[in-house]
């Protein structure tokens, strides 16, 4: 974390790194770590991304929009990975709206959780 302050990893098994080499792509933001793994046999490259958003409303909660600003930013830098993996908790929370476009064919979900956070919004924002 640039600010010394805990951050995010990724633990990686050792057969992914027999087959693959890998390179930190981005560890400059914090609560963001990017990390892209080519092949030694072929051409095929995925990228993963590891987040953190803290909660809205904590002592080290920030701007959202440019937590996701970035992300995104790196997301279209990592165009040519044959596949990109975001994981981690975004403190994102969306209650009943809608999570996806009216062109997917995806069922509706069923939230027990009605809150809606700014975080939410702004990865809504994010997925559109």
């Amino acid at each position: 974390a640039p600010k010394g302050s805990g951050g995010v990893g990724l633990f990686i098994k050792q057969w992914i790194l027999n087959d693959y080499n890998f390179e930190v792509v981005d560890a400059t933001f914090e609560g963001l770590f990017c990390v892209k793994f080519t092949s030694k046999l072929t051409d095929f490259s995925f990228t993963v991304f590891s987040c953190y958003l803290p909660p809205e409303g904590s002592v080290r909660g920030r701007n959202s929009q440019n937590f996701f600003s970035h992300l995104l930013l790196n997301i279209y830098d990592q165009s040519e990975s044959d596949v990109i993996v975001i994981c981690g908790d975004f403190n994102s929370r969306i209650g009943t709206l809608n999570d996806f476009s009216d062109f997917d064919s995806i069922r509706s979900r069923t939230s027990i959780d009605k809150t809606v956070n700014q975080h939410g919004k702004s990865f809504l924002r994010v997925l559109e």
